[in-house]
């Protein structure tokens, strides 16, 4: 198959999934800062560095998605006092609520996609995915030797 055609396969799918995804939130939160404050529910409070390192995004770019956050009320951003280059980034409980809802629709979502492929396609659908992260695992790993 040719690379330019499946790249165009993919860059397809997820612009679908995004726009899905995207529809119909009573949030104003884009798809980026769900991905941040999803990143700190399930790691806790982070350091900006830390989160820019984790998203693959420059400091500058945390550190403005995380201004936005804090005025919304999504996050709190504290300096430490040991360092004070340093800001440790934390979810507000309504944070929580928030991406409780984001979760809630995304699975919703998804689901209204797989449920039309056969269990045999979304097993082989699964397989395809997990074997394209491992690739691209290893070879990011590479790349930092």
């Amino acid at each position: 198959m040719e690379t330019d055609h499946l790249l165009d396969g993919l860059f397809a799918v997820w612009r679908v999934m995004r726009r899905a995804i995207s529809t119909n939130q009573s949030s104003t939160l884009t798809l980026e800062q769900f991905w941040l404050l999803r990143e700190l529910r399930q790691n806790g409070p982070l350091s900006v560095g830390e989160l820019s390192s984790v998203l693959g995004v420059t400091p500058g770019s945390v550190t403005i998605a995380c201004k936005r956050l804090e005025k919304d009320g999504h996050v709190t951003r504290d300096r430490q006092t040991h360092d004070e280059r340093i800001v440790q980034v934390a979810l507000t409980p309504e944070a929580h609520t928030v991406l409780e809802v984001w979760l809630a629709h995304r699975r919703e979502v998804f689901a209204q996609f797989l449920e039309r492929l056969e269990p045999h396609e979304q097993e082989h659908l699964m397989h395809v995915i997990e074997r394209v992260l491992e690739v691209a695992s290893s070879s990011s790993e590479r790349e930092e030797r």
